[in-house]
């Protein structure tokens, strides 16, 4: 069957005493802009473009679908904050490897998801709201937030993933709640996720490297149990070499003065278990000279000058060691 750029096709057979069989189905070129009038009214999105692949099978009993078989693909992909023109998201391909859904026992089980080229933006706007939050119209969110209340809630699916893979990826991040805008882009991630499942007890690994505007190394890497009743991580991020004249926009909204030169390294890394956090913050900045002093109502009025030159030694370095420890539960 043709539907404009789209075929799909199916075949197989069914018993028509028992409502059981198998059908093999396949699906291309589907255009994913033709769903945009189908998103709810609440999200304030647009698809730009993409196309759908998929190929599988569907085993029936008593003619209702009990497993789902797919393998494919949402390729080219754009979505956009409704009247925006620049992307929120995107994609060159997310590639879903042997799919299974089980419909009776209520599990997905998907062996590989390979992520390429994604783009993404986080923007904070001149009045502080997140781009993001813009997605959503508050009236949309009320209503659904009742009909969950007055919904009996279903019992949970199970969702496992064997491995997601990142490639040649990106974040793009902009401020415009300062007096000078910040900008950056966290490129080049890659790496992978392994054994993200959502059963108690399951524990997902993360190895993801990247580098902050091409040039300075980043590293996100650990292991996280997100579904426990309660949640257990073990995860460093880094940052290394780390321009922080670029970060003038900050030093001088809150510390009122710019930044000439100096380097960051940044190690941070936290641990999770039975509601006690241990983490330990490694910063070492160097060769730190501040510029011209910048006003700013929301600058901190503390001697910083004479701040930095004791905590700095003679060779240039900053070396600050801030360890943090204790119960989640209790604030103090």
């Amino acid at each position: 069957m043709l539907l404009d750029t789209a075929s799909f096709s199916i075949e197989g057979g069914i018993e028509l005493a028992t409502g059981s069989g198998t059908l093999q189905y396949s699906l291309a070129d589907l255009p994913v802009p033709w769903f945009n009038p189908n998103l709810p009214k609440a999200l304030k999105a647009n698809i730009g473009k993409g196309q759908i692949q998929a190929s599988g099978a569907i085993e029936l009993t008593d003619f209702a679908p009990v497993r789902v078989l797919l393998d494919g693909a949402v390729s080219d992909f754009s979505l956009s904050i409704a009247e925006e023109e620049t992307s929120l998201t995107g994609w060159e391909e997310v590639r879903l490897e042997g799919l299974v859904v089980d419909i009776p026992s209520q599990v997905v089980d998907l062996d590989a998801l390979h992520l390429q080229r994604y783009s993404g933006r986080l923007h904070i706007k001149e009045d502080g709201s997140i781009n993001t939050q813009r997605l959503l119209e508050n009236e949309g969110v009320v209503e659904q937030a009742e009909a969950e209340e007055t919904t009996e809630p279903s019992p949970p699916w199970t969702v496992k993933i064997a491995a997601i893979n990142i490639a040649d990826s990106q974040m793009d991040f902009m401020d415009e709640s300062l007096p000078l805008h910040f900008r950056t882009v966290i490129g080049e991630l890659q790496g992978e996720i392994l054994g993200l499942d959502t059963t108690p007890g399951s524990r997902m690994e993360i190895d993801i490297d990247g580098s902050v505007d091409g040039y300075a190394p980043v590293i996100f890497a650990g292991t996280a149990s997100l579904f426990n009743q309660l949640p257990a991580i073990d995860l460093r991020l880094s940052f290394e070499g780390v321009d922080l004249a670029r970060l003038t926009p900050y030093s001088g909204t809150y510390a009122g003065y710019a930044i000439d030169r100096g380097l960051l390294n940044l190690d941070v890394r936290y641990g999770l278990e039975d509601n006690q956090l241990d983490g330990d913050n490694q910063i070492i900045i160097d060769q730190l000279k501040l510029g011209e002093k910048i006003e700013s109502e929301q600058a901190v009025d503390l001697p910083i000058q004479l701040a930095l030159a004791l905590l700095t030694d003679a060779n240039g370095l900053m070396d600050l060691a801030l360890p943090v420890s204790g119960d989640v539960n209790d604030p103090s």
